[in-house]
């Protein structure tokens, strides 16, 4: 589970007006290993690590806070959106990271993108309602959300409703391994704001919602003027039981601008997802491409490489590709 600690923070003021009564509740998240990190807002030298959540206690629009050990200059850092920390490699050992759920004083209450309601004890159930209740801006964000078959709420990167599943930034941040088992594939992996991948389970109770059943993949083909998107209709992963084995009614060509990787000549149709500790087509097909996929029971595995290795993604007839995203949306 990753919430592994849950507590209450509270922050007495006094002046010669009033005594404001500050409260705040955090849970203890995930130290990540990456140099990418585009939402800090401050950072200072604390005592310890209550003293550096008292600090974002203060400022209502901090969200997270990460106090790293035996630092300097600074060993607290501030932010205002996200779940998990970053921290360079070989800090994870002894850094923090403390997601603030909400944050009350004499005027209100503040939460994070995607709770709302008293004490932000209501959250969103998928990005179409955070984009109706004002989370989503039009641009890719943050959000938590919580779908009616999930324990859990869990963050997403949504943006007019849509909800991206899957990121691959190359030259953003550290490489992320992606020839995981299928245990974490289940679970996903990776920095939210560069390389990721979000999780079978996660995916699954989005589509199960009802409103989404359309995919979406979107990539750069050799340069950041030049994308390329292809659409499917009608889709939706089977259980753990099925392997959570691929569907899709169609490949939506007028509104796609790449070709057909997923239904095509060799396809991911009724298609098990394949890891290389898990492969179910006869070829070793995660193991050779370098990551987990809807790999075809055919020698070629498929027409695209996307969860491979950073600099060997490819897709059908472009060869090597840049950037690439999977959104699903209504």
């Amino acid at each position: 589970m990753e919430h592994i600690l849950l507590f209450l923070v509270v922050l007495l003021c006094f002046s010669w007006q009033c005594q404001c009564l500050r409260q705040a509740e955090f849970l203890k998240t995930k130290v990540i290993s990456d140099t990418f990190e585009s939402t800090k807002m401050g950072e200072l030298q604390t005592t310890n690590y209550k003293m550096c959540l008292f600090q974002c206690v203060e400022r209502s629009e901090c969200r997270r806070a990460l106090y790293c050990q035996n630092i300097n200059p600074s060993n607290c850092f501030l932010y205002d959106e996200g779940e998990n920390c970053l921290t360079s490699s070989g800090n994870e050992i002894n850094c923090k990271c403390y997601n603030k759920v909400y944050n009350c004083n004499e005027t209100g209450c503040s939460c994070p993108k995607g709770y709302y309601g008293d004490k932000c004890k209501s959250v969103v159930k998928d990005c179409i309602e955070a984009s109706d209740k004002g989370f989503d801006t039009g641009k890719y964000k943050l959000v938590f959300i919580q779908p009616t078959t999930s324990i859990l709420p869990f963050e997403v990167q949504c943006r007019s409703g849509g909800a991206r599943i899957l990121s691959r930034q190359i030259y953003s941040g550290l490489p992320v391994n992606f020839n995981r088992t299928l245990n974490e594939y289940e679970e996903g992996f990776g920095n939210r704001e560069t390389e990721y991948w979000i999780g079978l389970k996660k995916i699954r109770e989005i589509l199960r919602i009802g409103e989404y059943d359309k995919l979406k993949i979107g990539f750069f083909n050799g340069s950041y003027s030049n994308s390329k998107q292809a659409h499917y209709k009608h889709v939706s992963f089977g259980n753990k039981t099925t392997g959570y084995a691929f569907s899709s009614s169609a490949y939506i060509g007028d509104r796609s601008t790449a070709p057909d990787i997923m239904l095509g000549s060799v396809n991911a149709l009724d298609q098990p997802f394949s890891t290389f500790d898990n492969d179910s087509t006869g070829h070793a097909c995660a193991a050779n491409f370098g990551g987990g996929w809807w790999f075809d029971n055919d020698p070629y595995c498929s027409l695209a490489n996307i969860n491979g290795p950073r600099f060997a993604l490819s897709y059908g007839p472009y060869g090597k590709i840049i950037d690439l995203q999977i959104e699903i949306y209504k």
